[in-house]
């Protein structure tokens, strides 16, 4: 049969194979439709999906609900839930540390060069900025609300099922927004007080000795599972995990977070935690990228990764710059990489790393870099805070 009549059954065969892969306990919507398009032609066709797909580089889906693959570095991370379809890009735009009139000329700038994510945050003190440049940026067309995902995350003053939708209510006033793509736990403790001591962390980065907190990331993240439901928030995912917290947050609630944002850079590999995420279909995005040097820990930490003699000349045999080569090194790994600048040539040079050809031996090269230092101290001795 040809025509209409071949696309008829196509359509039919492709019901039947999706019936056959209903999601079980541990497989999400998204895994099942992964399994009907890896069942057949007939599913390919129905969906429209291509026929071929290109090599994956990146996490395997797995038992999130709402993930499901990279086709290559320079293509998107694909999330699907509750019907919308959100795209995680290979890069974003990174907004901690950016202040007054740069941030908003940042996330104008990058919007205009194609930029389609914008990572923000409650205590990055900026979300106000941020929403008055969406809000520019919308009413010029930049880019309609339906093509860009913005990011947020409940700080840990904000956990707990009383406090979790105020944190909520606040961004999405500051953003100027209806709903949030994607809202993250940006880290897995709790703080005793919602009102905190100015500043929060002394000159070397230890937390102020007012400020008590424990680990604490179930009973929140049921709080932000409601928030989900509500609509105000499309997908939740989380900051800063460990693997023992990733298994114990998902044995504890029976949910896969979509997303797990860390610091990924070569000298902070993380290769136990990437396989982990890719095991349980959780995508990650890199936070410090080109590592940190004005952060705390980043003061001491000797030799700048950028300034690397090992990344200068991948960099340089790749044609590139160090940061555009740390860039590919992160997409490569699978990651939304969010890379952070107010400099239009900057921006740019960024958004077009994640398209330069890195051959397997350059990428070794700076997976053996890794001295597992990280840059970003936390908040609690033991969780990548010193315990002396």
């Amino acid at each position: 049969p040809s025509g209409p009549r071949r696309k008829q059954r196509a359509v039919i065969g492709a019901r039947r194979t999706a019936r056959s892969a209903r999601p079980g306990p541990r497989m999400c919507a998204c895994d099942a439709l992964m399994r009907t398009v890896l069942r057949g032609a007939q599913a390919r066709a129905a969906l429209s999906l291509p026929w071929s797909l290109p090599r994956v580089r990146a996490p395997r889906y797995g038992g999130c609900r709402s993930f499901g693959l990279v086709v290559s570095a320079a293509a998107s991370t694909t999330m699907r839930g509750e019907g919308k379809l959100l795209s995680l890009p290979p890069i974003g735009l990174g907004t901690w540390k950016s202040r007054g009139d740069d941030v908003k000329q940042a996330v104008l700038e990058s919007l205009r060069l194609g930029y389609r994510l914008v990572d923000c945050a409650e205590a990055y003190g900026n979300e106000s900025l941020v929403g008055a440049a969406l809000a520019e940026a919308f009413d010029a067309g930049l880019v309609r609300r339906e093509e860009l995902q913005v990011v947020s995350k409940l700080f840990n003053n904000y956990h707990g099922r009383e406090r979790v939708p105020l944190s909520l209510k606040k961004s999405l006033a500051d953003l100027g927004l209806d709903y949030l793509d994607l809202y993250l736990m940006h880290w897995p403790i709790a703080f005793e007080d919602i009102e905190l001591p100015s500043p929060a962390r002394g000159d070397d980065g230890t937390p102020h000795p007012q400020i008590r907190g424990r680990i604490e990331f179930v009973e929140t993240w049921q709080a932000m599972a409601e928030m989900k439901a509500s609509g105000r928030v499309r997908h939740i995912g989380v900051c800063n995990f460990t693997v023992p917290q990733l298994e114990e947050l998902i044995a504890g609630t029976g949910e896969v977070p979509c997303v797990n944002q860390v610091e990924l850079h070569p000298f902070l590999y993380q290769r136990e935690l990437l396989e982990y995420c890719s095991s349980q279909g959780i995508a990650v995005m890199a936070y410090s990228p080109l590592g940190s040097p004005d952060s705390y820990s980043g003061k001491l930490a000797g030799p700048i990764l950028l300034e690397n003699p090992i990344v200068a000349q991948v960099a340089a045999d790749m044609g590139c710059t160090p940061a555009q080569a740390l860039i590919r090194w992160g997409a490569l790994k699978g990651a939304c990489v969010l890379a952070k600048s107010v400099r239009p040539e900057r921006l740019k040079l960024n958004l077009d790393a994640v398209s330069l050809a890195m051959t397997p031996a350059q990428e070794q090269a700076l997976d053996a870099l890794h001295r597992d230092y990280r840059f970003g101290l936390g908040w609690l001795p033991g969780h990548f805070l010193p315990t002396t």
